[in-house]
């Protein structure tokens, strides 16, 4: 059964136009409860979805892959022809900056259904172009009022597991051209700080944005997108203060 925290308890974040993000703190099953929202994604000529990626960067320096080496663990949701859109975790290889097919086949071969690693729970796909995938409809139904209506979004929730204090959550994402790895439309990072309980039915109070031109980045339409940051304050009866900080930029490659 999916125990995943109602909307009304999470904190919400607005990466960009692109990308919002809902999450908050589970004490019982020490898990981040999230949902990814990727927006204004549509099927392309060959009717699958473009891929989608959410990154776990170790450090605040916004690079897709170590500078010091080594790979950048990802979750990564993609449509294959004759199958349903799917979530799996993987590993992002430096030599997928430079667009390598062997680093792309790697990154595919070794896939892991995201609900079959250990530290995820809980794992659903809703991509209302198609259907929902592994979605309690009871449990999900009106699941956000960011999703409500929207054909165009495709949303992944989970819950995963962390281990410790958690002070700062330090991710990255993108929206694929194609189905196929390589080129996207959007890119950036961000940051989830002081993420909220899950319990006390939190909302947001009051939002500042900064819109940020990146540069070098060429959506669909042809126009550079802007990226937002966003500092959401949030307060409840019991004086439980949510602060969350964005910082959003260009990562090379995929």
């Amino acid at each position: 059964q999916d125990e995943s925290a109602s909307p009304s308890e999470k904190s919400v974040l607005q990466v960009s136009d692109r990308i919002t993000v809902e999450s908050c703190f589970d004490e019982s099953t020490s898990s981040i409860d999230m949902s990814v929202h990727f927006h204004d994604v549509e099927p392309t000529s060959e009717g699958t979805l473009p891929w989608m990626a959410l990154g776990y960067r170790p450090t605040e320096l916004c690079a897709m892959t170590p500078p010091d080496g080594g790979s950048t663990p990802i979750v990564l949701v993609t449509h294959e022809d004759d199958a349903m859109p799917a979530a799996h975790r993987t590993e992002l290889p430096p030599q997928a900056k430079a667009y390598s097919s062997d680093a792309f086949a790697t990154m595919l071969a070794s896939r892991t259904p995201l609900g079959d690693v250990e530290e995820y729970m809980d794992v659903s796909l809703e991509a209302p172009m198609f259907s929902n995938i592994g979605v309690d409809t009871m449990a999900r139904a009106s699941s956000s009022s960011l999703t409500a209506g929207a054909e165009d979004t495709v949303s992944l929730h989970f819950k995963q597991v962390v281990e410790g204090e958690l002070d700062v959550m330090n991710l990255m994402y993108a929206i694929g051209m194609t189905s196929q790895l390589g080129s996207h439309v959007t890119r950036g990072c961000f940051q989830l700080e002081a993420i909220t309980p899950c319990s006390g039915g939190i909302s947001p109070v009051d939002t500042d944005t900064i819109d940020i031109d990146i540069g070098g980045l060429r959506g669909k339409d042809g126009q550079t997108p802007g990226l937002k940051s966003s500092a959401n304050a949030m307060s409840s009866a019991r004086a439980m203060v949510l602060a969350l900080t964005t910082v959003v930029a260009a990562m090379i490659g995929l």
